[in-house]
C-alpha cells in the first residue's frame, strides 16, 4: 500500500481506518515532514509497518504535493487520485475530489504497459519520483524532525543525505508490469521538478510533465463541440501574479489546444464572505492560500481588455465564486479544470438536462507555474516546475460514454446507459457579485469584511465568524500543525464544539454574546464540548439504507455484498468519529437485493434493525415513494446504493439530499467510481 499526500496526519488515518494496521508494509510519500512526529511510528505494535519517504526538493521552492492512495493485492490493484490532503479537516469540513479505478492482475507473465496509456504514465511518474530519490542533485533537501532546546518537535530541511537516497532503492515501481491497465481511457497528468532548475524540462523530458504533457493529451480529445466555449479553471491556492497575462494565456492553449482563439475564461476561487460563512470559518483560509487579492482580477482584466482590443467585443473573463450548492459551505480544497457552454444548448444535454462536459482534469495541480510549468519562448523547454504533482484526466466518449458535471436525468441515463458523471457543484459558473472581494489569506484579510461595513471597505478590524473567532486567532508560529494536525488542532476542535452546539441547543442561544476575539495560543484552544449527561440514554442514530432492486445477489453475488458492506462500514466510522452514533440502528424498506444485504450487516455487527414496508395493496404505486418519505421522517442520515437508472432509489437519494441526509452515495455499475466529498 501506499499514501502519498502533501500533508499527512498519519496518526488520524490509522484511527479513520484501523484496517490500516494490519497492512504489511506502508509506504508514507509526505511533503512537509510533520508526520515525522506521529506517535504510531514509535509504537511497536507498527515496527516496521510504516516506511516515510519524502521526495526532494528546493528548500522553498517547491514541495511533494501529489495526493495518491494506491492499495495493491493478489488479485487487483487500486488507484485513488485526489485532491485531499490526508489529514481530518480534509474530509470533515471541505469539498474534495477522488477518482477512482480498480485494475486485475495480469494472467500471464508480467510485461510493461502499452505505450501511452496509464499504466505507462503511473510507472513513468513512480519511476521519476525514485530517481530524483535515489540521486537527489546537491541543492535538493528534505525534512528532518530534531527537539528544540526546550524539548519540542521541531523541523529542520537539510540537504539529502546518502542515508536518504539508499532508503529509496527499496521504493518499488516494475510491480506495475503485473496489472493490466486496459480497461481505462483516463490519463495521468503529472508533474516533478527537473534536475537542474535553470535547464528545466527539455529534449524527451518535455512532453512528461506539467502543461506540456496536458496539452499533448487533449490535442487527442474530440471536443469540437466545445470550440469556442468556456474555459472553467477551478483551485484552491493562488499561484498568479499580476503580470501573468502571458502565462494565462500559455495554459489557455495547453487546455484547449484546437481551439484557433482565446477561449472565454472563468476562474473559480472562494470570497471573503464564503470563507468566513463557511463550516470552519476563518480557519478554513488556512487552506486556501492567496496572497494578492487582486491578481486574478488583474490578469483576467488584461487578457479581457487585450482580446477586445482585437476585435471580439463580447470576449469575456470573469471571476467567479464558489457557489457550490449543497457544498456551498464546505470550502473547495479540491482543484478541477474543464470547459462548458452554459447551463443547456449544444453539448449539454438539454434544456434541464445535466450539463455535459468534453473532459475534466482533477487532481493536485493548482493554477500555478510551480505545478504546470512555463514553456520557453521557443517552446523548446518546460521551466518553473518546482512541484511533484498528480492529477488525471477523463474524457468522454461521445455519445457512447458522455460526461456529465452532475448525475443525469433518468431520460439522460436512458439514452446514455455508459454515462459517466464528474460532479462539479459549482458549475454553471456565477460570478462574484460587485461586493464580493476574493479571500486574502495575507496580514490583511480581516479589513475585508467588517460587521458593520460592506465588504472591500478598508481600515476596520473585526468580523467574527459563526465560531466566534476572527482571523486573527489564528496567527502565530507552525499555523499549520497548530491548525490541521493531531486531535487537539483548532480545526478539529472548532468543529466538535460547533456539532455539540447545533445538536444540543440547550448548551447555547443566539443571543448568547461570542467567545472574545483576538490571538489564541493552542493551549488557549476551547476543549470539545463534554457530552450531555443523558448521551447514554439518547435514542440510536437512525441509518437509513436505500437500494435499487436490480442490484440483488442473485445477479451480482459476492461483488454486492462487499460493496454494501463496505460502504456502510466507511460512514458508520465517520459517524463515530464525528461523536454521532455511540448506538445506531438501521432503517431499511426491507426490499431484496441492497436492502437485505445492509440488514444481514446490521444484524451481525448486533445492530437493531427498524423496517418499513410498503402498502402495495392499499396505495398502489405510490406506495414506494410513500414509504421512503416515512423512512426518511425518522432517519438521521442515509446511505443510497444506486444502479444509477431505477426511478425509486433515485427519489429516495435526491429527497435525502434536498432534507440535507445523504451521507454517501454509491454508484456500484460505473465503470469508473467518482467519489466526491
Amino acid at each position: 500500500m501506499q499514501l502519498h499526500s502533501y500533508l499527512l496526519d498519519l496518526d488520524w488515518v490509522l484511527k479513520a481506518c484501523p484496517a490500516l494496521g494490519s497492512v504489511p508494509r506502508v509506504l508514507v510519500l509526505h511533503g512537509d515532514g510533520r508526520c515525522l512526529n506521529a506517535a504510531c511510528l514509535s509504537d511497536p505494535r507498527h515496527a516496521g509497518r510504516f516506511v516515510v519517504l519524502e521526495p526532494p526538493t528546493v528548500k522553498g521552492k517547491g514541495v511533494h504535493h501529489s495526493k495518491l492512495v494506491l492499495v495493491r493485492s493478489a488479485a487487483a490493484v487500486a488507484l485513488h487520485v485526489t485532491t485531499a490532503n490526508l489529514t481530518y479537516t480534509s474530509f470533515a469540513a471541505k469539498t474534495n475530489a477522488t477518482w477512482s479505478a480498480c485494475f486485475p492482475r495480469r494472467t500471464g507473465a508480467p510485461s510493461p504497459p502499452a505505450a501511452e496509456s496509464l499504466g505507462s504514465d503511473l510507472q513513468q511518474y513512480l519511476e521519476a519520483i525514485k530517481e530524483l530519490g535515489e540521486s537527489p542533485p546537491p541543492t535538493f533537501g528534505v525534512h528532518r524532525l530534531a527537539r528544540s532546546a526546550d524539548g519540542r518537535p521541531q523541523l529542520l530541511f537539510e540537504a539529502s543525505s546518502p542515508a536518504d537516497a539508499a532508503r529509496w532503492r527499496d521504493f518499488p515501481t516494475a510491480w506495475v508490469h503485473e496489472y493490466d491497465f486496459s480497461g481505462t481511457d483516463a490519463r495521468l497528468v503529472a508533474t516533478v521538478p527537473p534536475r537542474n532548475e535553470k535547464k528545466g524540462h527539455a529534449g524527451t523530458e518535455l512532453h512528461r510533465w506539467g502543461q506540456a504533457r496536458l496539452r499533448r493529451l487533449l490535442a487527442t480529445v474530440d471536443d469540437s463541440a466545445w470550440r469556442g466555449s468556456d474555459l472553467v479553471v477551478q483551485f484552491s491556492s493562488v499561484g498568479l501574479s499580476q503580470n501573468q497575462d502571458g502565462w494565462l494565456r500559455q495554459m489557455a492553449a495547453a487546455f484547449c489546444p484546437n481551439d484557433a482563439q482565446l477561449p472565454p475564461i472563468n476562474i473559480v476561487f472562494p470570497t471573503t464572505r464564503e470563507v468566513r460563512n463557511s463550516l470552519e470559518g476563518w480557519v478554513a483560509g488556512h487552506s486556501i492560500p492567496c496572497h494578492d487579492a487582486k491578481a486574478i482580477s488583474v490578469v483576467l482584466a488584461k487578457v479581457q481588455q487585450q482580446e477586445r482590443e482585437r476585435g471580439r467585443p463580447a470576449y469575456t473573463a470573469t471571476q467567479c465564486a464558489w457557489d457550490a450548492a449543497e457544498r456551498a459551505r464546505a470550502v473547495p480544497h479540491m482543484k478541477s479544470f474543464t470547459r462548458c457552454a452554459g447551463t443547456d444548448g449544444t453539448g449539454n444535454g438539454g434544456s434541464g438536462g445535466a450539463m455535459r462536459l468534453p473532459w475534466v482534469v482533477v487532481g493536485s495541480h493548482n493554477f500555478s507555474k510551480a505545478a504546470w510549468g512555463e514553456l520557453s519562448a521557443d517552446g523548446s523547454t518546460l521551466l518553473a516546475c518546482k512541484a511533484y504533482e498528480l492529477s488525471v484526466l477523463v474524457a468522454a466518449r461521445g455519445d457512447d460514454a458522455p460526461l456529465f458535471a452532475a448525475p443525469p436525468t433518468e431520460q439522460q441515463r436512458r439514452a446514455y446507459p455508459r454515462a459517466i458523471v464528474a460532479p462539479l457543484p459549482f458549475l454553471p459558473p456565477t460570478p462574484y457579485a460587485p461586493n464580493d472581494t476574493c479571500w486574502l489569506s495575507s496580514s490583511e484579510r480581516s479589513n475585508a469584511v467588517t460587521d458593520a461595513l460592506p465588504l472591500g471597505v478598508a481600515g476596520n478590524r473585526g468580523s467574527t465568524d459563526h465560531h466566534g473567532k476572527t482571523p486573527e486567532s489564528y496567527n502565530g508560529p507552525d499555523a499549520t500543525g497548530r491548525l490541521i494536525y493531531g486531535p487537539r488542532s483548532a480545526c478539529q476542535l472548532l468543529l466538535e464544539a460547533w456539532t455539540m452546539r447545533t445538536h444540543c441547543p440547550a448548551s447555547s442561544s443566539a443571543s448568547s454574546p461570542p467567545p472574545p476575539a483576538g490571538p489564541l495560543p493552542p493551549a488557549a484552544l476551547p476543549p470539545p464540548a463534554a457530552p450531555p449527561p443523558a448521551a447514554a440514554s439518547s435514542p440510536p442514530y437512525a441509518l437509513m439504507i436505500t437500494g435499487s432492486r436490480a442490484l440483488n445477489e442473485t445477479a451480482h453475488g459476492s461483488a454486492l455484498v462487499a460493496v454494501v458492506h463496505a460502504a456502510l462500514d466507511a460512514q458508520v466510522r465517520v459517524l463515530r468519529a464525528d461523536g454521532k452514533a455511540h448506538e445506531l440502528e438501521l432503517i431499511s424498506g426491507h426490499a431484496a437485493g441492497v436492502d437485505q444485504v445492509a440488514e444481514a450487516w446490521a444484524e451481525a455487527r448486533g445492530l437493531a434493525v427498524r423496517r418499513f414496508l410498503p402498502d402495495w395493496k392499499g396505495l398502489g404505486k405510490s406506495a414506494g415513494v410513500k414509504r421512503n418519505l416515512e423512512m426518511l421522517q425518522v432517519a438521521d442520515g442515509a446511505v443510497a446504493v444506486w444502479d444509477g437508472s431505477s426511478p425509486g432509489t433515485r427519489h429516495a437519494l435526491e429527497e435525502a439530499r434536498r432534507q440535507g441526509k445523504l451521507l454517501r452515495l454509491v454508484l456500484p455499475l460505473e465503470p469508473q467510481a467518482h467519489v466526491y466529498r
